[in-house]
Formats: structure tokens, C-alpha cells, sequence
């Protein structure tokens, strides 16, 4: 019954997924990734951080296939929410204490700013499907204990898919190397690390990851495009920009200060408690293994910032360790249950308002119109569909408006956005003064906050708002000026 219910959910959460990605404008990294793959700009792809290689491989096979609808280049990642849904059931399954299980199937099916990559071409849902693939791989394969390395084999290819799909998850894949080696060595298997019929996988995974190093430091010394992230605090990027998206437009610094503290809290015990665990029984749990690739991710994601500059994870880069943290609080609470019969009702209750906590929020954050991270765009297509109509010839657009249109729009329908596009400067003192300065060759100008009206009558510019568009706080002005032919 139970089975059948998440099985429901899994369905159901599909078709939201589709019709968002039918209905959700093009965002700005996706708009930057089409133009490279459609005019096969490899060279740009090789030195830009926005390229995910399986992501774009996605958005070039939905190109040459089916179009360029925004919905038709996201097949990639619609199509992986059915590997991350059924490996959300397998996990959850592998819980003795069926409430808890059913509460972290829903922590990890119904958060919403994971379920926005399942919905956009980002390469983080493809991430996501396969890290937590990994995920259910580890429980299974540790019933054996430590399994040799041809066990593993289905385990790496989902963690290579992981890479490909997004670079962030070098973490990862090298942390759960090094965990299986620490782990081999700790039960002197050692041995088994030798085995010249392993040749091949050695091979394939070291290159994989020597690959992704080298196309990493390419971006970040040569084509200096490795810049987001975090730069200073590490807990705030790592954790606390997680929980800013998790929560959706929903929660103030102070509200993810504290819960930020919580995760972080909730994660020493978790770490902790797997050591008491391995010290005590001697056995490689799944508690214990995903503690510890987590502890593994932590000191790459350090190390490779002082050795290298290279920005801490930030928001949707964090992604990839979402399910890995879900699911280490879920062992941990799985497993306090066996060991101590009396907080069973206490874990039941946890579970119960988790499930209860999670699917209000999701309700309160469904939505066909935006995502969380690129809101800025949700209706750029609503105000290049009214330029167009207003016959404009020369606009002044927000550099998130420009993005879209120079890189999705134009190129897609060149007749229907005939106009021609300007980027409004964003990084100098006197924003109005460079729209003042555009405005002498333009007729409209499609903006985004913060914009000062004001200041922008005192330049002289005469104009009229002709649209609004309340969700962004966008506007249309017309300049009354003549525009200069």
C-alpha cells in the first residue's frame, strides 16, 4: 500500500514537473547553453562554466529531435526525475521503521528547489537522479559489506553520469573513491584494490576525473568563468544557501541562520554516532559510509578552495549533497530507533511531522511560472511578446532581459522579435544615466527593480509606462521622444 502511495506521488509530481517545464519561461543559463549548442560553438563550451557536457548533450538531442520550445530542450532532465523517483522508493525502503522511510522518500521528492532542475536544462536534476542512484546503490551493496570493485560498477557509472551532468559532483565521485579505499584499507581488503581484471575501471575513472580537473582549471586560469560560489564562509555556502532555496522565498537570514545551525548541529551527531557505530560494531553501515564520504566532501571542498581559489558551493551547487544529507539524517534516525527501543515513539513522531511539514510546504510553493533561482526571467517572453506587437525598433533591455533575448529569442524567432536590443549598463554608479544616454537612439525599455523613476524624469526623459508585469516588477516605458532613425 505504501509502496503504491509513492509510486502515486512519484507520478504525480512527473506531470507537474512536465508542465512546468512547458510553461516556465527560458531562464538565463539555459538561454547562454542553447546558443553555444546550436551554433556548435565547442571551443566556448570547453571554457565556460555554464557547460554541463550531459546537460547539453540533453538540450542538443531535444534541439535536433523535437525543436526549441523551452520544454523540448529540458527533456533531459524531465526524462531523469523517473530515475531520481524510483531511487528516492528504493532508499526509502531500505528503512526498518517504515514512517521514517516514507518521510524521507518525501524530503527528498517534494523539495521545491530541487524539483526546479527537474524542470529546467541545468544538468543539477541529472545530478541529483544520479548521486541519489548512487545513493541506493551503497545500501544495497553494503549488506555486503565492503563489495569488491567489479560490485561497484553500476555505482560508478551513475557517479561519472554525475560528473558529466555537472562539475560539482567531482566532490563527490572522489569522495566516494576515497571512502571505499579508506574502508578497504581500515578491513585490510586491500588486496582486492590490485586485481589486474579491475585495469579498465581504474583507467576509465581516473580519466573521467582527470578530465574534469583539467577542463576546471582550464575555466578557472584561462578563461577566469569559475567565479560563482562562495568565497568566505563556508558553512553559510555549503549549508545555508541550500536552506535559502529549500525554503523558497519563504524564509528571512534570521529563520536560515537558525536552521543552518540545526543541519549543522545534526551533522556532527551524525558523524559522531557513525564513528561510535564503526568503533563499536566493527560494521560498515550506510550511516557510516555516507558520513563519511560527506566528512571527505567537506575537506576536498576546503582543500580545493585554499589550494586553487576555487568558490565553495553555493545554492545550486549544493544540490548534490542534498540527498546524501537527507539520507545520513534518515540512517541515523533509522538507526538510534533499532539500537534504543524507547525512542521509538519520539522517531515516529519526527517522521510524522516531517511528512506533514514537507508536503505544506510544496503546496505552498507550486507555481507554473517561475523558479527560484532565475525569478528575474519569468516574464521576459510576456515583455518581448509586447514589444513586438508595439512594432518597437530599438529597446533598451536589464541585463536578464538581454541575456534571454540576444541568446533564446532571437535566434529562435528573428522575424516575430524583429527589434533591435541594447543591454542597459548594471555595474556602473549612475544606471539612469546610461538609460538616458541609450534612450537617444531608442523608442521603449523593458526594466527590471531597482529602477528609480524619479531619477529618471531628472535626467530629462520623457516616457510612459505602457505595461506592467507584477511578478517581477517589471515595466515597459515608451520614450516620447522620437527615436533617431
Amino acid at each position: 500500500m505504501l509502496n503504491s502511495l509513492k509510486w502515486l506521488i512519484v507520478f504525480s509530481v512527473w506531470i507537474y514537473i512536465i508542465m512546468r517545464a512547458y510553461s516556465v519561461s527560458i531562464t538565463h543559463d539555459e538561454a547562454y547553453s542553447f546558443l553555444l549548442i546550436k551554433t556548435n560553438y565547442i571551443k566556448a563550451m570547453v571554457g565556460t562554466a555554464n557547460t554541463h557536457w550531459l546537460n547539453s548533450l540533453g538540450m542538443k538531442t531535444g534541439y535536433t529531435l523535437l525543436g526549441h520550445q523551452p520544454w523540448q530542450l529540458r527533456i533531459f532532465s524531465i526524462a531523469s526525475w523517473l530515475l531520481y523517483g524510483f531511487s528516492a522508493i528504493k532508499i526509502s525502503n531500505a528503512l526498518t521503521h517504515k514512517i521514517l522511510g516514507f518521510a524521507l522518500f518525501i524530503v527528498l521528492t517534494l523539495n521545491p528547489f530541487v524539483l526546479d532542475f527537474f524542470s529546467l536544462a541545468r544538468g543539477y536534476g541529472l545530478t541529483c537522479a544520479f548521486v541519489l542512484a548512487c545513493m541506493w546503490q551503497i545500501t544495497k551493496l553494503l549488506k555486503e559489506e565492503i563489495a569488491k570493485p567489479n560490485d561497484w560498477q553500476t555505482l560508478l557509472v551513475f557517479a561519472m553520469l554525475a560528473l558529466f551532468s555537472n562539475y560539482t559532483s567531482l566532490y563527490f565521485l572522489m569522495a566516494l573513491i576515497a571512502a571505499f579505499i579508506f574502508f578497504c584499507i581500515l578491513k585490510k581488503k586491500w588486496n582486492v584494490l590490485w586485481q589486474p581484471m579491475y585495469k579498465n575501471w581504474y583507467i576509465l575513472v581516473i580519466g573521467a576525473g582527470v578530465f574534469a580537473v583539467a577542463n576546471l582549471l582550464f575555466i578557472k586560469l584561462y578563461t577566469k568563468d569559475l567565479e560563482y560560489g562562495g568565497d568566505t564562509d563556508m558553512g553559510y555556502s555549503l549549508l545555508g544557501s541550500m536552506i535559502r532555496g529549500t525554503l523558497y522565498f519563504h524564509g528571512n537570514e534570521t529563520l536560515i541562520t537558525i536552521i543552518t545551525y540545526v543541519i549543522l548541529f545534526l551533522i556532527i551527531v551524525c558523524f559522531a554516532y557513525a564513528f561510535y557505530q564503526y568503533n563499536k560494531y566493527r560494521k560498515i553501515t550506510p550511516l557510516v559510509f555516507t558520513a563519511t564520504m560527506l566528512l571527505f566532501i567537506s575537506l576536498l571542498s576546503f582543500g580545493f578552495h585554499i589550494a586553487f581559489g576555487t568558490p565553495y558551493l553555493f545554492s545550486r551547487t549544493t544540490l548534490m549533497l542534498y540527498p546524501c544529507i537527507a539520507t545520513m539524517f534518515f540512517y541515523f534516525f533509522n538507526d538510534i530507533s533499532i539500537a534504543h527501543s524507547k525512542t521509538k515513539l519520539l522517531v515516529h513522531g519526527l517522521g510524522f511531522s516531517v511528512i506533514i511539514v514537507m508536503t505544506i510546504h510544496f503546496f505552498s510553493c507550486f507555481n507554473f511560472k517561475y523558479c527560484f533561482e532565475w525569478i528575474e526571467q519569468a516574464e521576459s517572453k510576456g515583455g518581448f511578446d509586447f514589444l513586438a506587437y508595439e512594432k518597437a525598433r530599438h529597446v533598451v533591455l536589464h541585463k536578464w532581459h538581454y541575456g534571454v533575448f540576444a541568446n533564446y529569442y532571437k535566434q529562435v524567432a528573428p522575424a516575430k522579435y524583429s527589434f533591435e536590443a541594447e543591454e542597459l549598463a548594471y555595474n556602473v554608479p549612475d544606471v539612469e544615466e546610461d538609460l538616458y544616454l541609450k534612450a537617444q537612439h531608442s523608442d521603449y525599455a523593458l526594466l527590471l527593480p531597482p529602477y528609480d523613476l524619479q531619477k529618471i524624469r531628472q535626467k530629462g526623459l520623457q516616457f510612459e509606462i505602457q505595461k506592467r508585469f507584477p511578478l517581477t516588477n517589471s515595466i515597459v516605458i515608451k520614450f516620447l521622444n522620437k527615436a533617431k532613425e
